[in-house]
């Protein structure tokens, strides 16, 4: 092997490493991201129903 070669492979291996563990926090992020985005939509649905139910009550 060329002097020096061994040393652009580690790196270009860490780096590739670093690509793919960023990816896959990202990707993590973004589903964690929905779960909340689709846990708050159904309380505010839950709460919009109450609402509408006391609205009733009332009138």
């Amino acid at each position: 092997m060329k002097k020096g070669l061994w040393k652009r492979r580690a790196f270009a291996f860490l780096v590739a490493a670093a690509k793919g563990y960023m990816q896959q926090k990202q990707k993590e992020m973004k589903r964690q991201k929905m779960r909340l985005q689709k846990k708050y939509r159904q309380e505010y649905m839950k709460m919009a129903a109450h609402c509408l139910l006391t609205m009733k009550e009332i009138v």
